[in-house]
């Protein structure tokens, strides 16, 4: 079963892991940072990416941030997380900047798609996604 798991030696505040990103057509590959957030309905691309990998935007979607409400571009993907673990043809919402050198942002529609554990025991923390979900109870 395909999955990405990190150890950090410290309790941390944030879940930041590299991932790939691609356009639809396979062509260029774009490595990134990005940040896991249980938070966000769904998954964004910076400004950058879409720049990179030379995106069309492919509709339009409300976003509601702390900001307000806007109207934001969206993009297909494909989304590689780690060796044979990739999500193809995602729908993304660009947005111009994540900071913290972050061009991915992936929400609850990649999240809710496989098994999100999060522990933190002994100063320390575990981080696993593995997809499919294999249910409970949770054995890895």
């Amino acid at each position: 079963m395909p999955f990405i798991e990190n150890q950090f030696s410290s309790l941390i505040d944030v879940v930041v892991t590299d991932a790939w990103i691609t356009a639809p057509t396979g062509e260029h590959v774009l490595k990134v940072k990005a940040i896991w957030d249980t938070g966000s309905t769904h998954t964004l691309i910076t400004d950058r990416v879409v720049n990179f990998l030379r995106l069309k935007p492919t509709g339009k979607s409300e976003v509601v941030s702390l900001g307000g409400v806007s109207l934001e571009s969206t993009y297909v993907v494909n989304l590689n997380l780690a060796e044979n673990l990739h999500i193809d043809l995602l729908r993304t919402i660009g947005c111009k900047a994540l900071g913290r050198d972050l061009d991915v942002l992936i929400g609850m529609d990649v999240i809710r798609r496989g098994d999100f554990i999060l522990s933190q025991s002994n100063k320390a923390t575990y981080f696993c996604f593995q997809l499919p979900a294999k249910g409970l109870p949770l054995i890895l």
